[in-house]
């Protein structure tokens, strides 16, 4: 059992399997089992510009996991916490793996990541799964 690190209530999974505390106004926290990827530097053609493939694919997937009828979009100043597990050896920094999520969660937990005033980010190598946590709440 997992409980919400604000309120204690146990954590419900939504319709994608994906934990947050639905007893809890102030924080959101989801479990996210996809690899971490990192945010890539656009694609400039002479058709315009657009991000790899892989990473939009990647960051539809993370969407879906995000969605949920019952689950707030945040607004106004908002803290984030963020740790990528990798079950192996694992690559990226972490400004370029937190933009890449910060990108997913945009539209579907809030508006605009500039809101996003406080971050903390770790990153966990060898943990034997590839998941992603996410936790985020009004300032």
């Amino acid at each position: 059992m997992t409980t919400c690190n604000t309120c204690g209530a146990e954590l419900i999974a939504n319709k994608r399997g994906v934990l947050y505390c639905a007893a809890c106004a102030a924080k959101l926290h989801y479990i996210i089992p996809l690899r971490p990827h990192v945010k890539p530097r656009p694609r400039v053609t002479r058709n315009g510009t657009h991000m790899p493939d892989d990473y939009t694919a990647w960051r539809a997937r993370v969407r879906m996991y995000l969605c949920c009828d019952t689950m707030p979009a945040f607004a106004g100043l908002l803290g984030m916490s963020l740790v990528f597990r990798f079950k192996k050896k694992g690559r990226g920094d972490a400004d370029n793996l937190a933009g890449g999520i910060m990108d997913a969660c945009q539209g579907s937990l809030y508006d605009d990541d500039a809101n996003i005033i406080e971050l903390d980010v770790k990153i966990e190598r060898h943990t034997g799964r590839d998941e992603i946590e996410v936790s985020i709440w009004e300032l």
